[in-house]
């Protein structure tokens, strides 16, 4: 039982010990306490966040309660950081979250910038907004390239009339064998064209970390001519054998695979997948994508909330004190 007190100029009865531990009346927890217990719910489902609990400090509460707590701590969690000056490099990518209503998915869209150190900070985060809406919101002018996959409205609405864009080279496989598939093309037919695109991808990636060695520019010139070359002649082998939508696609993009050799010169380091991206997309399925899982918007932006601002924190800071405070921090390196 706690001590009493009451106050003889005011009359008001309190007890130091519940103030001191920040605990409102009525409460039986702080709010602290309560966004310890929140951020477990950004790890695993509910129903095993319960339990995590009751092991963690002897006693059980109910799914719902942690739902309540997870929406009265969440609301003011902000996972968008202020833009580096130091970054010039931006990644996209999305990713489709089961909402169980007619339209089936959320559509989880994510913009960072990345840096030297590989450390990158959250310019926007949107839940069923297209990416041109995305982008009002964000000022390209210190931005020099974009790195994403091919999804429409990208490389539209990202990539700026002063930027280059770089597409991933493994989504660039990737949609090239789902292409081929499209077109009737078995696995064991497109498995000489997909060899032959990875051999020009890996070559001038190969190229372009010897040029950062030995810094010899014609070099790596004439494999980027010849890279070129060679993805153009793949895509006209691809249509001429009928496989035109595979072709078109190599056709549209062939000069978006050699953007990271070509600005190897200038001193910029771009990277060649969106795989940083990707990492942080899988934070968001492992929590998010679970079977039997429909998520309604608002709850999952709490959720995505604390997942993100975790993810950039670095490892000595992925406090729930870090967590629930609004101050964003710069870029942190993966």
């Amino acid at each position: 039982a706690f001590a009493y007190v009451k106050e003889k100029t005011t009359g008001r009865t309190f007890s130091p010990l519940l103030e001191w531990l920040e605990i409102p009346p009525y409460q039986r927890m702080s709010n602290r306490f309560k966004q310890v217990l929140s951020r477990k719910a950004s790890r695993s489902t509910y129903q095993l966040g319960v339990e995590d609990i009751e092991d963690s400090f002897g006693f059980r509460i109910c799914r719902q309660t942690l739902h309540t707590y997870v929406k009265q701590t969440c609301s003011g969690i902000s996972c968008i950081g202020e833009p580096n000056p130091d970054h010039v490099i931006l990644l996209a990518d999305g990713t489709k979250v089961r909402n169980g209503k007619k339209t089936r998915h959320h559509e989880v869209r994510v913009l960072a910038s990345y840096g030297k150190e590989n450390d990158k900070v959250i310019l926007a985060q949107e839940i069923n907004k297209e990416w041109q809406e995305i982008a009002k919101d964000v000022d390209f002018e210190q931005y020099q390239v974009l790195v994403a996959d091919g999804e429409s409205g990208i490389k539209e609405n990202l990539c700026k009339e002063h930027m280059r864009f770089h597409l991933c080279h493994l989504h660039a496989i990737n949609d090239v064998s789902f292409y081929l598939w499209k077109n009737g093309c078995g696995r064991k037919e497109a498995k000489p064209y997909i060899n032959r695109l990875e051999q020009l991808l890996y070559t001038l990636q190969n190229s372009t970390k010897k040029y950062w060695r030995d810094k010899d520019v014609m070099r790596l010139a004439r494999r980027i001519r010849k890279t070129k070359k060679c993805v153009k002649e793949l895509a006209d082998l691809l249509i001429m054998k009928g496989l035109v939508e595979a072709g078109e696609f190599l056709q549209r993009h062939v000069n978006h695979l050699t953007t990271a050799a070509e600005l190897a010169p200038t001193g910029l380091k771009v990277p060649w997948t969106t795989n940083g991206m990707e990492r942080l997309m899988q934070e968001v399925g492992k929590r998010t994508k679970k079977k039997g899982m429909y998520w309604s918007e608002k709850g999952l932006q709490r959720i995505l909330s604390m997942i993100l601002k975790r993810y950039v924190l670095p490892k000595n800071r992925r406090t729930y004190i870090e967590i629930f405070t609004n101050n964003i921090t710069e870029g942190i390196e993966s």
